[in-house]
């Protein structure tokens, strides 16, 4: 698990690749979801989205996703039940991030 300090500093080289303004919002939502990943996965995740991604907006999370699981993830698997991502959860996350980061 990244810590929020060391997400930030690698999110941010993403973020500048994409001219993609970072905002503590921002960097939240993305820290809430890829969390449980180490800092090397998601280097390795940000590295290989810059050098295939073909598109010239900022990767949302789904696709960072997508590379750290190295499979395509359906779009339905984001339906909120008992064997998929939560949006409380993510909402829940947030809130207690921005609680520890004094926001």
């Amino acid at each position: 698990m990244i810590s929020v300090d060391d997400f930030y500093k690698i999110f941010s080289t993403l973020c500048e690749y994409y001219n993609y303004t970072v905002t503590k919002d921002k960097v939240l939502i993305y820290y809430s979801s890829l969390q449980e990943y180490s800092e090397d996965d998601l280097k390795k995740a940000f590295r290989d989205i810059i050098k295939n991604n073909k598109s010239q907006f900022m990767p949302k999370v789904f696709d960072i996703l997508e590379k750290l699981q190295n499979t395509n993830v359906m779009y339905e698997d984001f339906k909120k039940d008992d064997k998929t991502i939560k949006v409380d959860k993510v909402k829940e996350n947030i809130k207690n991030l921005r609680k520890k980061l004094d926001l």
